[in-house]
């Protein structure tokens, strides 16, 4: 299945975002490095399976709180179950911009050498861990505009 990856692609290009799809191995690779680091061996959801430190903070509607999040280059996955695809963008804040335009469904952020995992679940959660996690501490203090 493809829905997301397909909405996903057709929002940066309308928005005339950088985006480049990962080769499935590459995908596999990241996937599996991310599990590794954070999680544990499983096959419920990424997400319940976090078990290193970790920060939430619930966000009813509120996808937008992504644009406070650092920048940088980022890759974005989807639940393996409902698509395999992976994209890498120049910015997490464009990875935000095209999440805000999009339904809701969990995905996940991280970058090319995993020192943190973003996820939006399907409870709008923004569950972060590794470096991830201080930035949603930081979210949860007010010490950050929201």
């Amino acid at each position: 299945m493809r829905y997301i990856a397909d909405d996903f692609l057709q929002e940066s290009i309308r928005q005339n975002l950088a985006v480049l799809e990962l080769p499935i191995d590459e995908v596999e690779r990241i996937r599996n490095r991310v599990e590794e680091k954070y999680a544990r061996k499983g096959l419920a959801s990424l997400w319940q399976r976090i078990v290193v430190p970790q920060n939430s903070r619930h966000c009813p509607g509120g996808k937008d709180l992504l644009k406070f999040l650092p920048s940088g280059e980022a890759i974005i996955f989807f639940e393996k179950d409902a698509d395999e695809s992976a994209f890498r963008m120049g910015d997490l804040r464009d990875i935000s911009a095209v999440v805000l335009e999009l339904f809701n469904f969990v995905f996940y952020v991280t970058n090319e050498s995993c020192d943190y995992l973003f996820c939006w679940n399907d409870h709008e959660f923004l569950i972060g861990a590794g470096d991830a996690s201080e930035w949603i501490s930081l979210l949860n203090s007010k010490r950050h505009p929201t």
